[in-house]
């Protein structure tokens, strides 16, 4: 019974832990994009950046999709978009991140 108890504790700490580490890479991501997208010609120009190459992505992880999507415009001025990354860990959980990012000031 004890040993059932230990076995149950280390799965869910090893589970707590690869959730723990998605949070952390998709937060560091998407602050990524943000620097990316740090001004008003940045954010219309430049392209939804490549996850592997801002963020350092933890061992036995893998990026499955990402995606940005338009959810506001003033005029022909997009103002407000969503961005999405899935992430499997090493145990096959699939995690979905979404975020808002606005349009920088002038």
């Amino acid at each position: 019974m004890l040993l059932g108890y230990f076995i149950s504790g280390f799965t869910a700490t090893s589970t707590s832990r690869s959730d723990t580490q998605a949070q952390v890479f998709a937060r560091s991501y998407f602050e990524a994009v943000r620097s990316e997208w740090s001004t008003p010609l940045d954010f219309r120009n430049k392209p939804l950046p490549d996850p592997a190459t801002l963020a350092s992505l933890p061992s036995g992880f893998r990026v499955l999709n990402y995606s940005v999507t338009s959810v506001e415009t003033v005029g022909t001025d997009e103002v407000l978009r969503d961005v999405r990354i899935e992430i499997r860990d090493p145990k096959g959980k699939v995690s979905v991140f979404e975020t808002r990012v606005v349009k920088p000031p002038f």
